[in-house]
């Protein structure tokens, strides 16, 4: 694999200006997705918390880049583009794979003494010590894979129906499902941080015993919040209760 070149403008995009004394939310893609998934954000925010999305390597405005299928290359150079932008108050959230990014980037953080997220939002992701289920997907044949991404209904159908987008999609898509499927940690960190769980109740994915095992990865007492809705609760209307929920534990 050809790295991508380690500039921390490719990798961080601000959907709002941060201002003096702010907080920033720093917000990690699902998989196959990238920073503009989370651009609507910024209008549901208050205007303390500035909004930044990460962008992966292989889509939109990175697509000429290899993706990352490794986890640690990923997680260590994307720690070191996002050292440089923290520099005040900061949160993450991640969303399915996100939510793993977000997770494991805190430990490097911490293991690697840079500042560490005030609060981490986990969002429809198993919990470390609990391996995916199989068979894996991300191997799965073109056109059994395109028939598994319509049963999570977080593709636009839009991209499902086109042929050229969807094979533009698919690579990064792949990559990101197999660290996804193939992540597994019996002994997470404990992190010295609030870690709120969110997921949907209708996830036939993410069902809620796989969340156990999550309060292994924080001192602090952890909270579960859930949603109407399934994989995807977040792109639904849902998503002015999660930001709500978000911007008053920042809050606090």
């Amino acid at each position: 694999m050809t790295l991508p070149r380690l500039t921390s403008d490719n990798w961080i995009k601000y959907h709002s200006n941060t201002a003096k004394g702010s907080t920033t939310l720093f917000c990690f893609p699902y998989s196959g997705a990238g920073a503009l998934a989370y651009k609507n954000w910024q209008d549901s925010l208050p205007s303390n918390i500035a909004l930044a999305a990460v962008q992966l390597p292989g889509r939109e405005t990175r697509f000429s880049e290899s993706s990352y299928d490794e986890l640690q290359p990923l997680i260590n150079d994307l720690g070191q583009a996002i050292v440089p932008h923290l520099t005040q108050s900061f949160a993450f959230f991640g969303h399915s794979f996100g939510s793993l990014l977000a997770f494991e980037l805190t430990a490097w953080l911490k293991n690697n003494n840079h500042p560490v997220p005030d609060r981490l939002f986990i969002s429809s992701f198993r919990a470390p010590p609990i391996p995916a289920q199989k068979p894996h997907t991300y191997d799965l044949p073109r056109n059994e894979l395109i028939e598994k991404l319509k049963t999570y209904n977080g593709t636009d159908s839009s991209i499902l129906k086109n042929e050229e987008l969807i094979d533009i999609f698919l690579p990064a898509l792949r990559a990101d499902l197999k660290i996804c499927e193939n992540y597994h940690s019996r002994q997470p960190p404990a992190l010295k941080i609030p870690i709120t769980i969110y997921f949907g109740e209708r996830d036939e994915h993410i069902p809620p015993e796989t969340l156990d095992g999550w309060e292994l990865c924080t001192t602090h007492p952890l909270e579960f919040k859930k949603f109407r809705g399934d994989h995807f609760y977040l792109n639904t209307e849902e998503r002015y209760e999660l930001i709500d929920h978000l911007a008053k534990q920042i809050a606090r």
